[in-house]
């Protein structure tokens, strides 16, 4: 409940974990808060990593469609000369 927050509130997160396990020592909820966080943290680094591998596709993607279309206008342009090369044969 408290990852889907945009801003964790730790007060409220080691009053939750006390209310879930109240027979815990106060350096065990200490620890599982660690734990929490640590856990949260790589979730938001996975995350981020993901959409700089995503973005880094999509340009990639932008740069081969670039070099593709670029391939495409000078065989045009080739065929188009050969075109010439034979009428002007003719």
């Amino acid at each position: 409940m408290e990852a889907l927050q945009p801003v964790q509130n730790i007060p409220f997160m080691r009053a939750t974990i006390r209310r879930r396990f109240p027979k815990v020592s106060s350096p065990t909820v200490d620890a599982l808060l660690a734990v929490l966080l640590q856990q949260l943290l790589q979730s938001t680094n996975q995350s981020e990593s993901s959409q700089a591998t995503s973005m880094n596709l999509q340009m990639a993607m932008d740069r081969r469609s670039k070099f593709v279309e670029a391939l495409s206008n000078v065989m045009k342009r080739i065929d188009d000369t050969q075109e010439s090369i034979v009428q002007n044969m003719k």
